[in-house]
């Protein structure tokens, strides 16, 4: 008898308390109708992304229920935030940054169908730490190619990280997409993936700076002051594949590859590099160590100069 009216009345503790203490696999959120309380069901939304994803458990998900601006959001542990094609789910950053991305270094973050309006001293992503991070369907755009505002900027310093932006566009930024990795003596090495990704009217589309491997597919880099710029610093191996996507009307490089004592690569393959102040400007401040490969099915035309600094390594079909 003592045990079930014990039981009792934890049952009934459960359902006086619970929504305040006890974590979901799953939140939503409502401009409409949201309130910050609670677990964030389904019938009782909350308002902003940040206290909904304080009320999922790692690997957990909160869903946008109605199109509106959600809020800054600071990210500590697996989670997906999702909002579905034909819903305006914005974020304006208040302070520096509209996400912060700092989870642990095997969590896995998923980003999907959001807008980000930044500003002249704004980053949409600043990506600190993580495991996985995928960004999916984003549209970001700032107040112009400014120096201080990134769209996407993120770290792989101190240990190995798995990231894949897909049909993304970035705009108006100072770089659009600035991706950081070390293969020296900490060990960082950041491995992307970055397809169906327009980046416009920045001032560097994408930047890889360090210890990148990256794959570029289908990727528009359009209108900048340059289009992709490779940086490989004294003690890292930068390993960069282009393919099938076009560098074309930026003012200053399409293509900019810069090697610090690195061993680098870039491999370019199906591409066109169109209507840029230099098609291929290679940089290197030791002779030998930087090399970029053509497979002699990319396209160069109305460039006022296409490859300086250098020349292009053929690469012939296996």
């Amino acid at each position: 008898m003592k045990r079930a009216l014990w039981m009792f009345i934890a049952f009934a503790f459960l359902l006086a308390f619970g929504e305040g203490v006890v974590a979901s696999p799953r939140a939503w959120v409502s401009a409409e109708i949201g309130v910050d309380v609670g677990t964030c069901t389904r019938m009782a939304p909350c308002r902003t992304f940040d206290y909904a994803v304080a009320q999922v458990d790692p690997g957990g998900e909160v869903d946008v229920l109605d199109s509106g601006g959600f809020g800054p959001i600071t990210i500590t542990k697996s989670v997906t935030i999702s909002a579905a094609p034909g819903l305006f789910a914005a974020i304006i950053p208040t302070g520096y940054s509209a996400i912060v991305v700092n989870a642990g270094v095997g969590d896995v973050v998923v980003l999907r169908g959001l807008t980000i309006t930044g500003n002249a001293t704004s980053i949409g992503i600043n990506a600190v730490q993580f495991g996985q991070l995928h960004i999916e369907r984003l549209t970001m755009q700032a107040a112009g190619a400014v120096p201080g505002s990134v769209g996407i900027e993120a770290y792989a310093t101190a240990h190995p990280a798995i990231m894949t932006i897909t049909d993304t566009l970035v705009r108006d930024h100072g770089y659009g997409v600035r991706l950081h990795a070390h293969d020296g003596p900490t060990a960082g090495s950041l491995t992307a993936t970055i397809e169906s990704v327009r980046v416009h009217s920045n001032g560097v589309g994408i930047g890889l700076v360090g210890g990148t491997r990256a794959t570029l597919l289908d990727v528009v880099s359009s209108g900048n002051e340059t289009g992709l710029e490779v940086w490989g610093l004294s003690v890292d191996q930068p390993s960069i594949v282009v393919e099938r996507s076009a560098l074309v009307g930026n003012t200053k490089e399409g293509l900019k590859a810069r090697s610090d004592g690195a061993d680098m690569s870039v491999t370019l393959s199906a591409n066109t590099i169109s209507g840029n102040g230099t098609g291929v400007a290679m940089l290197a401040s030791i002779p030998g160590h930087l090399f970029v490969y053509s497979r002699g099915n990319n396209t160069f035309a109305q460039n006022s100069s296409d490859v300086i600094g250098g020349s292009l390594t053929t690469l012939t079909a296996k």
